[in-house]
């Protein structure tokens, strides 16, 4: 489970966070990226307190353990109020990652998933006093399945693959590019835009053709 302990002020393992879910939503260049966390009070001391929560979040391990920085959360609605004891109060905090960052995310991506070094830091009213929340790490680890998930999502390129029979070297390679679009573009994995891709392409190759037999 992604978790970390928050200290408010001098009160130590005051605050227990926990990462609940990952929404992303398309933009135009870009994709908002929702982390919803889940908030419990864990001493009676910070019960009460307004709490103003944010953060960063780094990608893509280099040089040892050090993860670049990939942006900024962007609280949604603060001040949160810390919950009761044993009750649970839901932070949202959304960061914008621009369709350049995926594709360099994707371009130095090893097979699988990822891991996100999620750090969190904020300030709370504690006895009508302003007091810091120290800064506190999650380390979420985000499978490969996941992460093409939130990549459809975020409506980033997808690569598809399909099998389809290799061009026969012995025939007319015009004659089978033909064929070969013509099965790409009935293939039931290809989406609308792969098709039309496809049909676009096979009427280029088909005047190719009428004009090399005219000639």
């Amino acid at each position: 489970m992604s978790e970390t302990w928050l200290a408010v002020g001098s009160t130590q393992s005051a605050v227990k966070v926990v990462l609940k879910r990952i929404d992303v939503w398309r933009g135009v260049g870009i994709a908002r990226f929702m982390f919803t966390f889940e908030v419990n009070s864990k001493q009676q001391a910070v019960v009460g307190c307004p709490l103003w929560l944010g953060g960063r979040v780094g990608v893509l391990e280099r040089h040892g353990h050090v993860r670049p920085y990939l942006a900024t959360f962007q609280p949604q609605s603060q001040p949160s109020v810390l919950p009761a004891l044993g009750a649970d109060q839901t932070i949202q905090l959304t960061l914008d990652v621009t369709d350049r960052q995926l594709h360099l995310i994707e371009e130095h991506r090893v097979t699988g998933g990822l891991l996100f070094d999620i750090y969190l830091s904020g300030h709370a009213i504690q006895d009508s006093q302003y007091v810091p929340v120290s800064e506190s790490q999650i380390s979420h680890q985000i499978s490969q399945s996941e992460w093409i998930t939130l990549l459809e999502q975020a409506g980033y390129r997808r690569l598809l693959l399909l099998e389809l029979e290799v061009p026969n070297a012995q025939t007319r390679p015009d004659g089978q590019a033909a064929k070969f679009l013509c099965d790409l573009g009935a293939h039931p994995e290809a989406d609308e835009a792969l098709r039309r891709h496809a049909y676009a392409a096979l009427l280029i190759v088909g005047g190719l053709l009428h004009a090399a037999t005219r000639s």
